[in-house]
């Protein structure tokens, strides 16, 4: 079986770009990711306490549970945790949007199939990808799970809308939200997130800047990373739902 975990990265009230991304593999892969996960969280670092989770902007930003964190520390936790998907084995995949453009250009009764905000078709992308991953694997069921926190009615309703057109071999176990503060896959699908939408964003506003950090996670881990223009907003107007969604 095939599991997959997705997060958001974007949807503040005054960001220009919408992200999700996550992280797919098998449950052995997961189950590595876990132990390791929690042993981290239980001592990251000499001479800092113990983490109830991974964040990774406010670890970045040395803020909250990571205030007491000099730059260097902060930088080798990121490091750690990075470390520790790689190992597992797992593979990365992001879809951001331009919020703007989205709002331009996907108008009427396109609006209405592709979603009223582009969460949505970031959202259905990561499903049909999941899918497509799932068949291409020879994995007969899989679990999808997305961050709690932004699963509105609407979300859920496109979600449910976007499964029931699905017509493979693959059986959907379960698909639906969960606590990133309790499940070490959506922290790590965080982690992959973030790090995707602060490159897409430099790539959409023409300044493309590759942290060290971004490079060093693209280095060791399968990452397949999709930046909408409006250019291919416009072509994903032109297909039929059915390649939008599952």
């Amino acid at each position: 079986m095939l599991q997959c975990y997705f997060d958001d990265s974007g949807t503040h009230s005054d960001s220009t770009v919408i992200t999700w991304g996550g992280l797919l593999g098998t449950a052995e892969q997961w189950e590595y990711l876990d132990q390791q996960w929690k042993a981290l969280l239980a001592n990251p670092m000499p001479g800092h306490p113990r983490l109830k989770q991974f964040h990774l902007s406010p670890c970045a930003a040395r803020k909250g549970d990571f205030l007491a964190y000099k730059e260097a520390e902060s930088d080798r936790l990121r490091f750690l945790f990075r470390q520790i998907i790689a190992d597992a084995g797992l593979e990365a995949v992001s879809y951001s949007v331009p919020i703007k453009a989205y709002d331009e250009l996907v108008r009427g009764r396109t609006r209405e199939l592709l979603g009223s905000y582009p969460e949505s078709l970031c959202v259905g992308a990561c499903l049909k990808y999941s899918f497509e991953k799932a068949a291409e694997m020879g994995e007969k069921a899989i679990t999808v799970t997305f961050d709690q926190g932004r699963m509105t009615p609407a979300l859920l309703d496109w979600i449910e809308r976007g499964t029931a057109t699905y017509r493979g071999e693959v059986v959907p176990i379960s698909i639906g939200g969960g606590s990133v503060a309790e499940m070490t896959g959506l922290q790590a699908a965080d982690t992959i997130a973030i790090e995707n939408w602060w490159f897409a964003k430099s790539v959409l506003e023409g300044s493309p800047t590759r942290s060290a950090h971004f490079k060093s996670l693209v280095g060791k881990t399968p990452v397949v990373g999709n930046i909408m223009t409006r250019e291919s907003l416009k072509q994903v107007m032109k297909v039929a739902v059915a390649e939008i969604v599952i």
